[in-house]
């Protein structure tokens, strides 16, 4: 297997100048939404410019040792920005085999604007290899016989998809994968015997920017079986996943048996801001559904929704224009909710937790909001944009993102310190981990992605003995919170729906919940 076949030029995606963003009226602006039939109003905005390496200058190329690099002139908008491509021989022993192959990585000085980097990379397919690939909630599995075509629509790499290519059989394997966590995004498809892999890496900040180095390494040891390719497959998936989480300093997460339990409007009262303990969810929750879990042998319980959120308020509370319709996930702080027994009753909650020795864990995000947060009416800077010059709403409606880079990171880690500092507890189920965990935020010169600053609140919550981390995503910063088939099964559809999707995987279950 060799890299090679068809594929685009490489490109650089450069942004238009132009300012993002600018509401310092929460409220007014979403008064405004609702005049604007409930779309966004813009906000300035800025456009993306690919401009494709065909038309870059050629300045020349050096060796430096085993080291080649090729470097290039490129212009966009009477601005000029120099690209140095470099190729680098490598080896790499993963999970106690041997692979050899290159990397490649690239230097940017100048062209600020430039923020992404798309590369199409081309691998020759080999007729009875096996390529695995698992995303959230799904699992792809090829036969190379080309009869059949393989598509991945665009995914984030260490969010909805697992950072690395895999393919192989009796004549060897390849890999691919970044030196180092990035969040790239990535979109595979066929053309005949060759897949592309079509690459979109961010630049960074700064005016000197490099890429981390993506290496590809092939091994010659033969795997004759889809069962051998799997588990080299699987080996792979925990060794690079221990590289990674040993970059960021990061532990791991062991799964465990673990009881979910999604709570009702019957549960509690959204009117009743101060219930009594004994009247109060969290005291409930602990008197009957934490015993369920012991008597279960669960040894981890999550609590949906503990914050205090829409869910919790009347309608009449809701700001107008903000489409909010009652949701437990949609959050107006990180204060344990009032209306489900406040702190008096989450402590009672998470001392009978440790009483009967379950880990607790709870739902949390790692940024967004209720747009009828009392939050963004008093920090609308904390409102995470897209560089169209919207609100990030990750398309949901009644919430938006919170920027990773503002008020509310320090904020987030104060209240989750406080709270574990008085009510003790096992960790977190992260939802949007594979959106707002990711997302840029677009009023940035130079947007990056949120992959970054998420690593470093789960390495915060890590030190503070929150090690029990699950997250709606795929990679290894944590346990995926979605398996094949969870989508079916926990959004209410007909039961049998998920036993259908269990079945047509029934044998191929290998590394799904990886």
């Amino acid at each position: 297997m060799l890299l090679g076949g068809t594929g685009a030029a490489p490109a650089l995606e450069v942004l238009t100048p132009g300012t993002v963003g600018g509401v310092t009226d929460w409220k007014a602006y979403l008064r405004e939404r609702k005049r604007n039939e409930m779309r966004w109003p813009r906000r300035g905005g800025r456009t993306i410019r690919r401009v494709s390496l065909e038309q870059a200058a050629y300045l020349g190329s050096a060796v430096s040792g085993k080291q080649v690099s090729l470097r290039l002139q490129v212009s966009e908008g009477g601005e000029t920005g120099e690209l140095t491509w470099v190729f680098t021989p490598v080896t790499a022993t993963l999970a106690g085999r041997n692979y050899a192959g290159l990397s490649w990585k690239a230097r940017l000085s100048g062209l600020e604007r430039a923020a992404w980097l798309r590369v199409v990379e081309p691998v020759r397919l080999r007729y009875g290899d096996w390529s695995f690939h698992q995303t959230w909630g799904r699992w792809y599995e090829q036969r190379i016989d080309f009869l059949t075509e393989l598509a991945i629509p665009v995914k984030w790499y260490f969010g909805e998809i697992q950072p690395y290519y895999f393919a192989g059989g009796p004549g060897g394997a390849a890999v691919s994968y970044f030196e180092r966590a990035v969040g790239a995004e990535v979109e595979l498809r066929q053309d005949g015997a060759v897949h592309l892999l079509d690459v979109r890496v961010p630049l960074g900040a700064g005016s000197q920017r490099e890429t981390p180095a993506k290496l590809w390494l092939w091994s010659a040891d033969p795997f004759p079986s889809k069962w051998a390719a799997v588990d080299e497959w699987t080996r792979l998936c925990d060794a690079l996943g221990d590289m990674y989480r040993r970059q960021a300093g990061l532990g791991r997460s062991e799964p465990r048996p673990l009881l979910w339990y999604t709570y009702g409007p019957e549960n509690f009262d959204a009117g009743n801001q101060s219930p009594p303990l004994g009247a109060s969810l969290f005291y409930q929750t602990a008197q009957v559904h934490l015993h369920v879990a012991k008597q279960g042998r669960f040894a981890a319980f999550m609590l949906d929704g503990p914050w205090d959120s829409d869910g919790h308020h009347p309608p009449e509370t809701y700001l107008e224009g903000s489409g909010s319709f009652g949701s437990i996930n949609a959050p107006w702080s990180l204060e344990v909710s009032p209306a489900l027994g406040g702190e008096e009753g989450f402590r009672y909650l998470a001392d009978k937790a440790r009483e009967l020795g379950v880990d607790l864990m709870l739902w949390i995000m790692p940024g967004h909001l209720s747009n009828s947060s009392p939050l963004f009416v008093e920090h609308p800077d904390w409102v995470r944009w897209k560089v169209s010059g919207v609100p990030e709403d990750a398309d949901y409606g009644d919430i938006t993102g919170t920027s990773m880079d503002g008020g509310w990171y320090p904020y987030a880690i104060g209240q989750v310190e406080k709270l574990q500092r008085t009510a003790p507890f096992a960790g977190f189920l992260v939802d949007s981990w594979l959106t707002f965990g990711m997302y840029p935020d677009g009023r940035a010169a130079q947007p990056v992605p949120s992959l970054a600053r998420s690593i470093e609140m789960q390495k915060a919550w890590r030190a503070l003995g929150l090690n029990q981390i699950y997250v709606e995503g795929t990679g290894p910063f944590g346990i995926s919170g979605g398996g094949f088939g969870w989508e079916v099964s926990f959004f209410g559809n007909e039961a049998d729906l998920a036993w259908e999707a269990f079945e047509r995987i029934e044998g191929r279950e290998y590394g799904l919940y990886r």
